[in-house]
């Protein structure tokens, strides 16, 4: 196929062994058929890897790094900044129970802010990145990113090209990232005696813990936790279990006996009691718990977009929210802006669906995400009126980029839409990976549910 310029410049500025690995399947048939990339096969029923890896180079992983910081931040400030932590204003606005709120927001102070993780979904255009929705959350994908690595350096075609061209991987270890953050997060927690100190961690997550067996996941992490431990002196454990497995005791959290110092929740936010009261009472780092909710809630980015050039953020904020947000808003029937316009909701969304997206504002993989290219006009008009009767919608403007160049089909390479997911730990840049899809026919929703792949994203040196 013709590879275009545009195409090439977006493939080149993310790091120019894009091109060399271009270049290299020019050369090399066996990089341009799927055959060769049967070791990336993985037995998931959600993910998918796609065959053809993708390289960032410094300036690159800086941009996104800045990027998804600013953005978490921005989040992670709106319930103080806009609603002065007030349950009736957030319960309004959000159309949540005051009481539900009211939980969420129990024991989160600047410090608990800070330490959040979670991942946030970019698009990359010529003009930068585009932030599409932020999960502040532990329970999205992207814990499998060393196994997902670790696939594509054994791969032979991919091991062959990173020796023929020299190129050097330079990935942190992303689950390395993950365990020095809540070993740093927890620090205040330290529980000291005798010579040695413990800290002992767990991730909770549905249906873990209940084997005899540890399987290699967790044989890994409790290998590399105890090496990160060593270096600050300190002796412990991590746990992944369920949290039926889990017991409380004294405004305490313990896994067989053990006392948990730092808990990573991957149930959304949704944990039992003795889990809230172990963290408000200043007992357990907690990553995320219920402010998971409030702060994954895609009716934040109406929030920054709409007040874009409110004084209740500096310029330097303003700024990025003008250069990293889409336009976004909260479906309400009557006036709003848009590109320093008045219109009118109702009369704006149906004739202009061409360039609009409607989401729910609570959601993961795609669900009840509509592109208006993709959706019947009847179909749509039908969603439009829904959401302004609901309200529990937002809609986005469409953001176009230039497709990456990726394996398709069983001997070739084809465009690709493709979409950021970003980690941060905090404030710490965690990784990221690219999910695409086939540039053909109606534009899609990239995601797992629609048959998106994922390409792992290797940082190099240029």
């Amino acid at each position: 196929m013709e590879i275009t310029t545009e195409m090439k410049n977006i493939m080149e500025k993310l790091s120019r062994v894009n091109c060399d690995f271009i270049e290299f399947a020019g050369k090399n048939p066996r990089a341009r058929e799927l055959s060769s990339f049967e070791s990336l096969e993985l037995y998931d029923r959600y993910y998918a890897l796609q065959a053809w890896p993708t390289f960032i180079n410094r300036e690159t992983k800086e941009t996104f790094r800045t990027s998804a910081i600013n953005v978490c931040e921005l989040i992670k400030s709106i319930p103080a900044r806009l609603f002065n932590n007030d349950p009736g204003k957030i319960s309004a606005y959000y159309q949540l129970p005051v009481n539900l709120v009211k939980l969420q927001l129990e024991g989160v102070t600047p410090d608990h802010l800070a330490n959040l993780v979670g991942r946030g979904d970019f698009i990359l255009t010529p003009s930068g990145l585009k932030c599409l929705e932020f999960n502040i959350s532990a329970a999205v994908s992207g814990w499998q990113l060393p196994e997902w690595e670790t696939l594509y350096l054994n791969n032979p075609v991919i091991a062959q090209f990173l020796k023929e061209y020299q190129v050097k991987i330079n990935n942190d270890n992303f689950m390395g990232l993950y365990l020095d953050h809540i070993i740093q997060s927890a620090a205040y927690l330290f529980a000291r005696g005798g010579e040695c100190s413990r800290l002992n961690a767990a991730m909770v997550a549905e249906g873990y813990g209940s084997g005899t067996h540890e399987n290699p996941f967790q044989t890994y992490l409790k290998q590399l936790y105890e090496e990160k431990l060593k270096q600050k002196s300190l002796k412990g454990n991590i746990f992944i279990c369920d949290q039926d497995n889990l017991e409380f005791n004294n405004n305490a959290v313990y896994f067989k006996g053990n006392r948990i110092h730092s808990l990573t929740e991957l149930y959304h936010g949704l944990i039992p009691p003795g889990i809230i009261k172990a963290f408000s009472t200043g007992n357990l780092r907690l990553l995320n718990g219920p402010i998971t909710g409030l702060l994954s809630n895609k009716f934040n980015l109406a929030l920054l977009s709409g007040y874009e050039d409110s004084d209740l953020f500096s310029g330097e904020e303003r700024e990025t929210i003008k250069k990293t947000i889409p336009w976004t808003r909260k479906i309400l029937p009557g006036e709003t802006t848009y590109k320093g316009e008045k219109i009118t909701m109702e009369n704006f969304l149906v004739p202009n669906k061409d360039k609009l997206v409607i989401k729910p504002s609570v959601g993961l993989g795609g669900e009840g995400v509509y592109i208006g290219q993709g959706t019947p006009r009847e179909q749509w008009e039908n969603l439009v009126n829904n959401a302004l009767q609901e309200k529990k919608s937002l809609v986005q403007e469409l953001v176009d980029a230039p497709p990456g160049l990726y394996q398709a089909g069983k001997d070739g390479c084809a465009p690709h839409d493709t979409v950021w997911g970003v980690w941060i730990f905090g404030s710490l840049y965690g990784g990221s990976f690219v999910r695409t899809i086939l540039k053909e026919g109606p534009r899609k929703v990239v995601n797992a549910y629609t048959g998106a792949r994922i390409s792992v994203v290797f940082e190099v040196d240029e």
